[in-house]
């Protein structure tokens, strides 16, 4: 069900979100294209990565729908709880934003599960402090506009988006351990897997 009426506190910050999310997708984009095209892939999507790239797409595409005014699972509007998810939405779209632009021509989507031609270790900026931040971003910014759109989806979406990053988190180590060794080792040891001091 669409709602109409809604506080203007309640549009102007669904607005910003959408806002973000669509300037986001539109960073994602171009520096997905030039990260492919100064440093190739060593292999090309599977039908596998295609259906994990779809479901976030999907995941997106639903918040954008919530935000404009579809409501699922909804609670009564409470402006504390909606301006906490929108602090935590400009949050998580700004630690994904600074990792992905650190990450640079070294990023390739998460369900390929592979290093790049020259590919780097990247250990400064928000890596120094985590391992997977863009995963921190998306939890961060998703449950946060959850929280915005006064959905009980957001606990739903806190704990499946953790455990799919932490599992992926766990893949993508195997392979960066394999591939940089010691150094990777020690990069370990200095960081967290997602959130500092904590995970």
């Amino acid at each position: 069900m669409v709602y109409f009426f809604m506080p203007s506190l309640d549009i102007t910050l669904r607005a910003l979100c959408i806002f973000f999310i669509v300037l986001r997708n539109i960073y994602w984009l171009l520096s997905e294209f030039k990260a492919n095209k100064e440093k190739p892939r060593r292999t090309s999507s599977t039908f596998i990565k295609q259906i994990q790239h779809l479901l976030v797409h999907f995941m997106w595409f639903l918040l954008v729908l919530q935000l404009a005014g579809l409501q699922l699972f909804a609670f009564s509007y409470n402006s504390f709880l909606q301006i906490l998810g929108f602090m935590l939405f400009v949050i998580g779209i700004f630690i994904s934003l600074l990792a992905r632009h650190k990450l640079g021509t070294n990023w390739t989507h998460a369900g390929e599960y592979q290093i790049k031609v020259h590919h780097e270790l990247i250990t400064e900026g928000v890596y120094r402090y985590i391992r997977h931040p863009i995963y921190s971003g998306l939890l961060f910014s998703y449950v946060g506009g959850q929280l915005v759109t006064s959905s009980y989806l957001a606990p739903f979406f806190l704990i499946i988006l953790f455990h799919l990053s932490y599992i992926q988190a766990k893949r993508e180590e195997k392979l960066l351990l394999n591939h940089f060794g010691e150094k990777y080792v020690n990069y370990m040891k200095n960081s967290k897997m997602l959130i500092p001091h904590i995970v």
